[in-house]
Parts: C-alpha cells; sequence; structure tokens
C-alpha cells in the first residue's frame, strides 16, 4: 500500500546547520529525508532516489536551485510549488535561506 511508506524530500542546502536542523524537523514528522550538500550532489541524490518532494537552496556553492529544479523536472513528476506573485525562477524551488 502506498500510503504505508512515508513521503520521500530531498533538501539540498550548502549550509550544514540548515541540513542537520531541517532534517532533523522533517524526520520528526515522519518523513523519509535524503540530504545534499551542492547541487552535483543533490543532482545524484534526486536520480537514484527520485524523491516525491524537494527543498533546494536557491543560492548554493556550485550553481543556483533553479537550474537543478528544471533539470529535474524532465525525471518525472517532483511537486513543487507555484505562486502567481513568483516569477517562474523561484516557484521552481523553495529557498530556505535568504
Amino acid at each position: 500500500n502506498e500510503s504505508d511508506h512515508p513521503i520521500s524530500i530531498l533538501l539540498v542546502d550548502d549550509s550544514h546547520t540548515i541540513r542537520a536542523v531541517y532534517g532533523e524537523h522533517l524526520r520528526n514528522y515522519g518523513f523519509d529525508v535524503f540530504l545534499a550538500e551542492s547541487l552535483e550532489r543533490g543532482r545524484e541524490v534526486a536520480k537514484s532516489v527520485l524523491p516525491d518532494m524537494m527543498l533546494v537552496d536557491f543560492i548554493l556553492s556550485d550553481g543556483r536551485g533553479d537550474d537543478l529544479m528544471r533539470e529535474l523536472l524532465y525525471l518525472g513528476p517532483v511537486p513543487s510549488t507555484s505562486s502567481p506573485r513568483m516569477p517562474l525562477s523561484r516557484s521552481l524551488c523553495v529557498a530556505l535561506t535568504q
């Protein structure tokens, strides 16, 4: 039964603190969390895990989170948020830090 499996979330952020705090918080709510510290590692994990959802920092040390989201949209349905008040590049990723 699909409902017996926790929702998987890939969290991509170059801040160790953000990954640790948000990762633990999401696990406490029952999510299956995968962490990546860079755009490249996020790409690798996403392709191997195919997460149900992704939380991606907008500015990473090796690129922009929206570039990763655009690329991964071709892998299959990964939910993303959309808002009429946000430009497309911002609506494709969830920025955890400003």
